[in-house]
């Protein structure tokens, strides 16, 4: 009777404990309960007047999603702050067969935002870091017509990448 395979790989699984989380990261420091983020100011050469506003609502509203952290206006476990570094437009694609006529066929809208990142329950875990992001769209388009909605995306991968390196562990 060969049993005993069984009854150790039954004991193995029972002493092991797995914990997952949906963040596609690291676990969480229990005693970590609270979240706070303070404006971030634009600091950028070109402002955008709502850019900031924005990002901010988007990276607050990132954390609440995808986190069980409370929001508080100040002093929270985990304070996020920093600025908007730079906003561009810059031509990336060349299009026409003639010298004379060539011209930009796509513009590339670029955005540098630097955060710092406040553990103030494990302050080892603290740090500072420029992310950025871009957005190609059709040079002949009015940069009017469409600039929310770049900034929109350039926004949303942004602050994904920020909760991935600060609560994700990646």
């Amino acid at each position: 009777m060969k049993i005993y395979p069984f009854i150790v790989l039954l004991c193995l699984t029972s002493c092991i404990s797995l914990k997952y989380n949906f963040t596609g990261g690291g676990e969480i420091d229990e005693r970590i309960k609270t979240l706070s983020v303070v404006p971030f100011a634009n600091e950028a050469s070109t402002v955008i007047s709502y850019h900031s506003q924005q990002f901010t609502e988007q990276l607050r509203n990132r954390f609440l999603q995808q986190s069980n952290l409370a929001l508080l206006a100040n002093n929270g476990d985990i304070q996020l702050s920093g600025a908007i570094m730079s906003y561009s437009i810059v031509p990336v694609a060349v299009s026409g067969g003639s010298t004379i006529n060539t011209g930009a066929a796509q513009n590339r809208m670029e955005v540098s935002v630097k955060v710092k990142y406040e553990n103030r329950i494990n302050p080892i875990e603290n740090w500072e870091q420029t992310f950025r992001s871009f957005q190609d769209f059709n040079a002949s388009t009015p940069i009017a017509s469409v600039e929310r909605e770049l900034i929109e995306k350039i926004n949303d991968q942004i602050t994904q990448d920020i909760f991935s390196k600060s609560l994700g562990k990646w």
